[in-house]
């Protein structure tokens, strides 16, 4: 699936979540993104009442609030690529109670997430090997 950015305004956002969108510069605007541009969604996450994509920003796949795009109609599909696993955590793991932060994406980002997250080059590599593999959804 591709999503196209609607806004670049961090502001769009719940305050609590302004911190998380990558790139951000003095007026609390995405940098490196343009409104108007597909962008490739490699991964879904659900996280505290709010939704993201893991998209490429611009050479880093990050988690993107979702509020900020909308799907490309010409690419939208039925079901979600075959290499995508969903994987539930919780902070407290014997608290059923709470909500889980969902993710939705290929296994390779379920075993590299650290180092995805953090940029190593071992996360750098994790990512190419996303980008390179099966690409949206079919």
């Amino acid at each position: 699936m591709k999503v196209k950015l609607v806004s670049t305004s961090i502001n769009d956002l719940p305050k609590r979540f302004r911190r998380y969108a990558y790139g951000q510069d003095e007026h609390n605007n995405l940098v490196d993104m343009v409104v108007g541009e597909s962008y490739e969604v490699y991964g879904y996450r659900e996280f505290d009442g709010e939704s993201f994509y893991l998209v490429l920003n611009p050479d880093t796949l990050w988690w993107m609030p979702a509020k900020l795009y909308e799907p490309s109609a010409e690419t939208i599909k039925p079901r979600l690529p075959r290499n995508w696993v969903r994987v539930e955590h919780r902070e407290d793991a014997n608290d059923s109670s709470e909500d889980p932060d969902v993710i939705i994406a290929p296994q390779a980002y379920h075993d590299n997430v650290k180092d995805i997250e953090d940029n190593t080059p071992k996360g750098q590599r994790a990512s190419k090997a996303i980008q390179d593999a099966e690409r949206g959804w079919e």
